[in-house]
């Protein structure tokens, strides 16, 4: 004989998604018994999507929301290397008018401040600060380009440096804050394969430098020193294709 059991299932209008209740599926709400001890009073609910970013000591103790919006994604959070101030790119979608932005929000998780919105086909990709923690990089995805961006902490002179109708990845500033170097990966002529290369560009007026004087392989750039020289990865043969790969070092003038 078969044992009937009564189940509860939560389903979207078209029966997509069906998960059985439980203490899995509960939401993660504070609670607490009421006077009389007969009811559970909820100390608040949440729907929708909720993003937040928290901070904790080395032991994993004394975590602490220091921020918190209601949106579609995060960019991955970045400390600045003051450590004063935490930098996030936060994607809203339908959540507010489409938009997308960078806030700055302290260690803490005072003086939260918007810096940077752009419009809502748009994408905040990576982020990273300058090593005197008063400048952000960051990457914009539009329909057809990528763009290298930077902006002061406080939101002000925002410039765009470099365009590309491909992808831009790893972006990386000198230790003296005057360039940054990134990837960018693009089909140089139509029916070639893609072709992942550095770029080397002045973080104030976009001027930009050669590390090579052809464009082969490579990527994941690294400053060393004053700025002057780059590592990087390229071919194993830097002008043929191979399965090994090697480190290359490269001046920058």
């Amino acid at each position: 004989m078969q044992k009937c059991l009564n189940k509860l299932i939560i389903m979207n209008a078209n029966a997509t998604n069906q998960q059985r209740l439980s203490r899995k599926t509960l939401p993660d709400s504070l609670y607490w018994l009421t006077e009389d001890k007969k009811k559970l009073k909820l100390r608040y609910t949440e729907s929708g999507d909720i993003w937040r970013i928290w901070t904790m000591d080395t032991n994993g103790k004394k975590h602490k929301m220091i921020f918190k919006q209601v949106c579609e994604s995060f960019t991955q959070p970045k400390w600045s290397y003051d450590g004063s101030a935490v930098a996030v790119g936060v994607y809203y979608g339908k959540y507010n008018n489409e938009l997308t932005s960078i806030w700055r929000v302290g260690k803490n998780g005072e003086f939260k401040i918007r810096i940077y919105t752009t419009k809502h086909e748009n994408k905040i990709t990576e982020l990273e600060w300058a090593p005197s923690s008063k400048r952000i990089a960051f990457i914009v995805k539009k329909p057809f380009v990528e763009e290298l961006w930077v902006v002061n902490k406080d939101g002000t002179l925002p410039l765009k440096l470099y365009t590309s109708k491909g992808k831009i990845d790893h972006i990386t500033w000198d230790n003296q804050g005057k360039k940054i170097a990134f990837d960018e990966t693009y089909t140089k002529w139509y029916f070639n394969p893609e072709l992942t290369v550095v770029r080397v560009v002045h973080s104030i007026n976009g001027e930009r430098w050669v590390i090579l004087p052809y464009e082969f392989y490579s990527e994941n750039p690294v400053w060393a020193g004053n700025g002057n020289i780059i590592a990087y990865i390229g071919w194993g043969k830097f002008w043929l294709p191979t399965k090994k790969y090697k480190i290359y070092l490269a001046k920058v003038q």
